[in-house]
């Protein structure tokens, strides 16, 4: 299973659209601050599911939850903006908190910075801000996978 992973695109479609039409994936998620973008998006490819939660500047953007952990290709993923865990000042509550969910991997977004960490089994992975042109490609077969890109590649 292949999944296009992005966060905090925060009105620059453009960064993002493209990523959207030349890759080929199976799944998008989607962790905040930049709803909007995602629902005008959403249109290009209909079919695809989108697993998507709230950021700290959705403001409008509905029901969306803060915390989401989908289970994909059997593999429990822990989906979070990173406000409500603070990970600006670190990401030791993030790790606790998705371990004590039973999660394979915690993926977040927030601080704007690409991060990538296997801690005793549990992928931890911030896409970078699509802001900046920076998304990833996470590959999960009978392991998780876990690609940087940039729309500038």
């Amino acid at each position: 299973m292949k999944i296009l992973v992005f966060s905090d695109s925060h009105g620059m479609l453009e960064n993002i659209s493209s990523a959207f039409k030349s890759n080929d994936f199976d799944a998008v998620i989607f962790l905040g601050d930049g709803l909007t973008d995602l629902q005008t998006l959403s249109q290009i490819k209909k079919d695809i599911p989108i697993y998507a939660v709230r950021g700290n500047c959705d403001f409008f953007a509905g029901p969306v939850p803060e915390i989401m952990m989908p289970e994909l290709n059997g593999k429990k993923i822990f989906m979070t903006h990173g406000h409500l865990q603070y990970v600006k000042s670190g990401i030791y509550n993030l790790k606790m908190t998705a371990k004590e969910s039973g999660a394979h991997a915690v993926l977040y977004g927030h601080t704007h910075l690409p991060f990538y960490e296997e801690d005793c089994g549990l992928i931890v992975a911030n896409p970078g801000s699509a802001l900046k042109g920076c998304y990833a490609v996470m590959t999960i077969d009978e392991n998780i996978k876990f690609e940087f890109k940039n729309k500038y590649d």
